[in-house]
């Protein structure tokens, strides 16, 4: 018994894994880094500066995220994958079957899971595009220099800067990690916002309001207060975003509430969801009991 049970959760983890990245939404979040990187080196030239005064291929990448519109659209860019197959589910009804197949606990957590490794490697995927555009004017992680459009700025700003100054490579990855935890984070908030709202439109454009009003009211705050900077861990290098000292745990425990915070709003609407489905199957058994008593007094 328990091995069969073994077997339904790894189907419909499997299942979900399939769904959440094979299909051709993926080409579209490729050309979008195209696009970004391609926005970001026009906005800043210096990215595509080639020979002896050519930055350092993380630094381009830096650069290219802070002059691209990745800012602005990241909320809404990790819920393209799969974010909105809960609320699909939902509506299509097919979560039934689902749920019948797998039970309530593991279709739920293996759903979770798509939707948040998705959300993480598309972030990462974006990032890897705008570096490898940006290979086309060279690949180099020659340590000791940083260019950015702020005057007198000579280093970057938040967590393992000084690993950028001294081993580059290092610190793409660093970037990339952050990216990941990014996305899980927020196509996890963008799910959350979807079932609330039962709309993927008005759920999907909460983020980016959301972002952009907390920004506002951060910048009004001269200084802007920590948790108030919705991009800290996207890009803790950018110094518009600086904030006294740049901790990684601040930025951790930034993606730790947003995290918690919208499983908890999940688990809030899926259970207001289940009792909703279990009064309609009691209502629809006792319809169709009364219906066959009273055909039963009719013969």
């Amino acid at each position: 018994m328990k091995i069969n049970e073994e077997r339904i959760n790894d189907h419909i983890l499997k299942v979900e894994l399939q769904r959440a990245f094979q299909n051709p939404r993926w080409i579209l979040i490729v050309l979008i880094g195209v696009v970004l990187f391609v926005i970001g080196k026009t906005r800043f030239p210096q990215i595509t500066v080639t020979g002896e005064y050519a930055i350092n291929t993380t630094n381009r990448l830096m650069l290219a995220m802070s002059y691209s519109e990745l800012a602005f659209i990241v909320p809404l860019l990790v819920l393209v994958p799969y974010a909105d197959s809960l609320l699909n589910d939902i509506q299509s009804r097919s979560i039934g079957f689902l749920v019948f197949r797998s039970g309530r606990k593991q279709y739920l957590r293996s759903k979770l899971f798509a939707i948040a490794l998705s959300g993480g490697v598309c972030l990462v995927v974006v990032l890897l595009v705008m570096v490898l555009s940006s290979s086309v004017y060279g690949l180099n992680f020659k340590s000791g220099v940083y260019a950015t459009g702020m005057v007198n700025e000579t280093e970057p700003f938040g967590p393992f800067n000084w690993l950028f100054m001294t081993k580059p490579a290092l610190y793409l990855i660093y970037l990339f990690i952050s990216a990941f935890l990014f996305g899980i984070t927020y196509s996890l908030f963008g799910t959350a916002m979807s079932l609330v709202f039962k709309n993927k439109f008005i759920g999907f454009s909460i983020p980016i309001f959301v972002f952009q009003i907390v920004d506002f009211i951060g910048v009004s705050m001269n200084p802007q207060p920590w948790y108030l900077i919705p991009l800290r861990g996207l890009m803790p290098f950018d110094t518009a975003r600086q904030v006294g000292d740049h901790d990684l745990l601040l930025q951790l425990f930034q993606y730790l509430v947003v995290f918690l915070s919208s499983l908890i709003i999940i688990r809030l609407v899926m259970k207001s969801y289940g009792k909703k489905e279990k009064r309609k199957k009691t209502f629809s058994i006792f319809y169709f009991h009364t219906l066959s008593d009273t055909k039963s007094d009719t013969a």
